[in-house]
Protein backbone atom coordinates (compact mmCIF):
# COMPACT_ATOMS: atom_id res chain seq x y z
CA UNK A 1 0.00 0.00 0.00
CA UNK A 2 1.70 3.54 -1.04
CA UNK A 3 1.54 5.76 1.77
CA UNK A 4 0.44 9.97 1.36
CA UNK A 5 4.24 10.50 0.87
CA UNK A 6 4.67 8.01 -2.15
CA UNK A 7 1.66 9.67 -3.40
CA UNK A 8 3.20 12.67 -3.45
CA UNK A 9 6.42 11.56 -4.58
CA UNK A 10 4.78 9.73 -7.64
CA UNK A 11 2.20 12.90 -8.80
CA UNK A 12 5.87 15.17 -7.99
CA UNK A 13 7.24 12.52 -10.75
CA UNK A 14 4.58 12.66 -13.44
CA UNK A 15 4.10 16.24 -13.22
CA UNK A 16 7.65 16.77 -14.13
CA UNK A 17 7.96 14.01 -17.36
CA UNK A 18 5.06 15.81 -18.19
CA UNK A 19 6.35 18.81 -18.52
CA UNK A 20 9.56 17.36 -19.74
CA UNK A 21 7.75 15.74 -22.53
CA UNK A 22 6.06 19.14 -23.56
CA UNK A 23 9.30 20.86 -23.63
CA UNK A 24 10.70 18.67 -25.46
CA UNK A 25 8.24 17.53 -27.97
CA UNK A 26 8.09 22.20 -28.69
CA UNK A 27 11.26 22.01 -29.35
CA UNK A 28 11.31 19.48 -31.65
CA UNK A 29 8.54 21.25 -33.35
CA UNK A 30 10.42 24.58 -33.77
CA UNK A 31 13.65 22.75 -35.09
CA UNK A 32 11.34 21.11 -37.94
CA UNK A 33 9.55 24.01 -38.44
CA UNK A 34 12.85 26.06 -38.91
CA UNK A 35 14.58 23.76 -40.52
CA UNK A 36 11.73 22.32 -42.59
CA UNK A 37 13.46 19.12 -41.84
CA UNK A 38 13.88 16.18 -39.44
CA UNK A 39 17.87 16.63 -38.60
CA UNK A 40 19.28 13.22 -37.67
CA UNK A 41 21.70 15.02 -35.41
CA UNK A 42 19.43 17.21 -33.23
CA UNK A 43 15.72 16.81 -33.21
CA UNK A 44 15.41 13.09 -33.98
CA UNK A 45 17.11 12.30 -30.84
CA UNK A 46 14.80 14.60 -28.77
CA UNK A 47 12.06 12.67 -30.11
CA UNK A 48 13.87 9.32 -29.22
CA UNK A 49 13.81 11.12 -25.54
CA UNK A 50 10.45 12.20 -25.79
CA UNK A 51 9.04 8.71 -26.20
CA UNK A 52 10.86 7.35 -23.43
CA UNK A 53 9.76 9.95 -21.29
CA UNK A 54 5.62 9.28 -22.14
CA UNK A 55 6.63 5.51 -21.78
CA UNK A 56 7.66 6.33 -18.37
CA UNK A 57 4.81 8.22 -17.17
CA UNK A 58 2.64 5.33 -18.88
CA UNK A 59 4.07 3.61 -16.16
CA UNK A 60 3.58 5.83 -13.82
CA UNK A 61 0.02 6.02 -14.24
CA UNK A 62 -0.15 1.97 -14.43
CA UNK A 63 1.28 2.07 -10.51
Amino acid sequence: MMTPADIRVQLKLGLLFTVGVIVLIAISIYQIRHDHRLDLKTTLPLLIVAIFMIGVLGMLVQL
